[in-house]
């Protein structure tokens, strides 16, 4: 029993610490599940604004065969990204230094300083 009790506080270590390393989690649970990056928390909601934002604006999809529009990677240089609408940023004002792309049709949160993907929605 003293055997499995280390094991299992063992594992739950291991997780605590990849997960910390994660620059974000990303969330795909419905119901305003958040991903958090840099203290910047990103809902479904959020998703749905930006969507109807890039629709009203019409940012089409950039599409990058073979590029995985997903947390840590780098938008392609081609591709371009925008300020976060308006009404989110005030909704959120810590998230006003953010931007966002649709690649791929897939819609990411952008730290603009590197053009890393902080965050997705599904």
């Amino acid at each position: 029993m003293k055997t499995l009790t280390s094991a299992a506080i063992a594992l739950l270590a291991g997780m605590t610490v990849a997960f910390a390393q994660s620059p974000t989690h990303e969330s795909t649970r419905p119901h305003g599940t958040v991903g958090v990056h840099g203290g910047v928390a990103f809902s479904a909601e959020h998703g749905a604004v930006i969507r109807q934002h890039a629709t009203g604006q019409h940012h089409q999809s950039y599409q990058e065969p073979g590029f995985h529009a997903q947390v840590g990677a780098t938008l392609p240089p081609s591709a371009p990204h925008h300020p976060l609408p308006h009404g989110l940023v005030t909704q959120v004002p810590s998230a006003g230094s953010h931007h966002y792309s649709v690649v791929n049709d897939r819609y990411v949160i952008v730290d603009p300083s590197n053009r890393r993907i902080v965050h997705t929605f599904d």
